[in-house]
């Protein structure tokens, strides 16, 4: 079984998979002089590609930043992540886990409003992974999230139950488990 984590993004898009100590991680990058359409497709392909039927997948949901609202990127990041949300189940066949990014940051640094780089040093120095970039920590930490959550792993208390209730995850988690998949 694999974990699966993935960091959309409309540059920049980690990927991560982990599974009996085999830890693959991407990222796909899109060009910004691309229309938004071609590069959420790009996005959605390339997700498609990576995961598997049976993966547990979490997806980094949308965070409310001013950044993207100011930018104008509010809505189409929220658009890659519906569309995320819509494509994957149906690949994996395995209701799709969401996590918002301060429970990310809680989990990997023990800091909800930790930076890209305080992510980048924590997964570096907690897992031994060297990753390229921010994207792919944050890839990573939502696939060993997912790991840490279903073996039964310690994983800070706050963080813990606020994952287990966060959006459709309750449910999620629940079919995961009638399943028996986990």
């Amino acid at each position: 079984m694999r974990f699966v984590g993935i960091d959309p993004s409309l540059s920049r898009t980690g990927f991560c998979a982990l599974s009996d100590g085999v830890t693959v991680i991407r990222h796909k990058v899109t060009s910004v002089k691309n229309p938004v359409l071609d590069r959420q497709v790009e996005v959605v392909t390339a997700a498609r590609e990576f995961v598997q039927k049976g993966d547990i997948v979490l997806l980094e949901d949308f965070g409310i930043a001013a950044r993207f609202a100011l930018s104008g990127r509010f809505v189409e990041r929220i658009e890659i992540c519906g569309m995320l949300k819509l494509v994957l189940p149906a690949i994996c066949a395995v209701p799709l886990l969401v996590v918002p990014p301060t429970m990310l940051k809680s989990f990997v640094v023990g800091n909800g409003r930790a930076d890209k780089e305080a992510m980048v040093k924590a997964v570096e120095s907690k897992w031994g992974i060297c990753v390229s970039c921010d994207d792919e920590a944050d890839a990573f930490g939502l696939a060993a999230l997912g790991r840490a959550f279903f073996n039964g792993e310690k994983i800070k208390t706050s963080v813990l139950s606020k994952f287990a209730v966060y959006g459709s995850n309750r449910r999620a988690i629940n079919k995961i488990k009638f399943l028996g998949i986990i």
